[in-house]
């Protein structure tokens, strides 16, 4: 697998909330946009490539564009806490299926 260097990404935005990193950032290689997520607490963390056209929605609603629909465990029990897109995390999920 390859690894492509850090310098060629250029972060477009950040933000965190409630110990949840979100980063939008595009290579400048292969010109596509990504989204990570991190959760600070408990480390766990997952990123995923979007359309450019669809960036901004997946960087304010990335837990709703992720694939797969669910995001890891102690992110979808802050979801569920009340904290953030859990009942349209469920609404996606269900059409996709």
């Amino acid at each position: 697998m390859a690894t492509t260097p850090e310098s060629e990404f250029r972060e477009l935005d950040r933000r965190t909330n409630d110990g949840i990193d979100v980063r939008l950032l595009w290579n400048s290689h292969t010109n596509r946009v990504s989204v990570t997520v991190k959760d600070e607490r408990s480390g766990e963390s997952f990123e995923f490539e979007i359309d450019s056209a669809d960036a901004l929605a997946g960087f304010h609603h990335p837990f709703a564009h992720a694939q797969p629909a669910r995001p890891p465990g102690a992110m979808l029990a802050w979801l569920a806490g009340g904290h953030g897109e859990a009942d349209d995390i469920d609404a996606r999920a269900g059409k996709r299926q």
